[in-house]
């Protein structure tokens, strides 16, 4: 599947925002506080609309841990938990997924069975706090929808969520910009799976010396021809980029999507036009979609050289800007395609 449109509207920074251009490879760009990170998450979020806890996930992406209700109130626009999140996307052929999340206390009391300190099972309160919907139609026809909600007690902890039966069909990873756990853990699945021959390429041509992957246990290593083995971490945050990115295609393969937040961190310039080059085509004979962020001329001035001829219809970038009209502030989202972003690019004109 290729998310084509998305709406967004209450979430994190963005009231009411439409971006109707998504592309096989769409790069995202903009100043500080823009919202370039929260698209992706919203793109996330949209992918694991059922599971109830994705909220949660996001907000570990920016090292913020949910424990209490207070602790997802950040995801509403100016924190108003009133307001009701809703995030939609449109991949074509009629397809749309859907997805609203809403503060919600009944008056109801849900009890729940608990071990106390003595072992003895105890009856404790719980209430619903926030409700999570989502559907799936197909030419206005709904094909599939659910409910789920987030349970915590009466000190506001959450503690329990339901879970749907649903087969989730859209895979989608989210790399944050230096957060490499969950990538490495992508990384093994593909090592245990004899098909890291495309990343080792990749590194190779940045780092000759590097030789092979070794999973020792549940540790990645690279073979560099020394008398010891190397811990993959020990390699960089450019070349552990680049792991992390092509595993995660592999993991998506199929009609997935993978969100490369701040693509260029940790690479230097001289391995951008490599980098963009291999990751689009291993994208694109995989069937995987991209979306990107960066704010790095270097980067934008190599996906301009070296996209190749046959993907530039399938390229989009989306300048994100913050601007106040009618005495409102809100987030706009202005859609270049590769003719006018490298044209933009050639003549120095500032897009970032």
């Amino acid at each position: 599947m290729l998310l084509e449109q998305i709406k967004v509207q209450n979430f994190r920074g963005f009231k009411d925002i439409s971006i109707n251009k998504l592309s096989r490879f769409t790069l995202v760009a903009g100043h500080n506080d823009t919202g370039k990170t929260s698209l992706l998450e919203a793109i996330f979020m949209l992918s694991g609309m059922m599971i109830m806890d994705i909220s949660a996930r996001i907000n570990t992406f920016r090292y913020v841990p949910v424990v209490k209700e207070e602790d997802l109130y950040s995801m509403f626009y100016a924190q108003e938990i009133d307001r009701e999140i809703t995030i939609s996307g449109n991949f074509g052929k009629g397809l749309v997924r859907s997805l609203s999340l809403r503060s919600f206390t009944p008056k109801t009391m849900q009890y729940n069975p608990s071990v106390g300190d003595s072992g003895i099972a105890q009856q404790e309160s719980l209430r619903a706090s926030f409700k999570q919907k989502f559907s799936i139609s197909e030419y206005g026809e709904r094909k599939k929808s659910g409910e789920l909600t987030f349970l915590s007690d009466s000190n506001g902890v959450l503690r329990e969520f339901s879970r749907t039966t649903e087969i989730n069909d859209w895979s989608c990873l989210f790399l944050p910009a230096k957060n490499y756990f969950n990538g490495l853990e992508n990384l093994k699945s593909v090592i245990l799976e004899n098909k890291d021959h495309h990343i080792l390429q990749m590194l190779q041509k940045v780092d000759p010396s590097i030789r092979r992957l070794v999973l020792v246990g549940d540790k990645v290593f690279v073979d560099t021809g020394l008398s010891h083995l190397l811990p993959i971490q020990m390699l960089g945050d450019g070349l552990v980029k680049i792991t992390n990115a092509c595993a995660a295609v592999l993991i998506c393969r199929g009609g997935g999507l993978v969100c490369l937040d701040e693509i260029d961190n940790g690479l230097h310039f001289s391995a951008m036009k490599d980098f963009w080059f291999g990751l689009t085509k291993f994208a694109s004979d995989n069937d995987v979609q991209i979306v990107a962020t960066t704010h790095d001329y270097d980067f934008l001035k190599a996906v301009a050289e070296k996209t190749d001829p046959s993907n530039r219809s399938q390229f989009s970038y989306i300048k994100m800007v913050r601007s106040i009209r009618d005495g409102v502030e809100s987030v706009f989202a202005y859609p270049y395609d590769f003719c006018q972003y490298a044209s933009a690019v050639e003549s120095g004109t500032e897009i970032r």
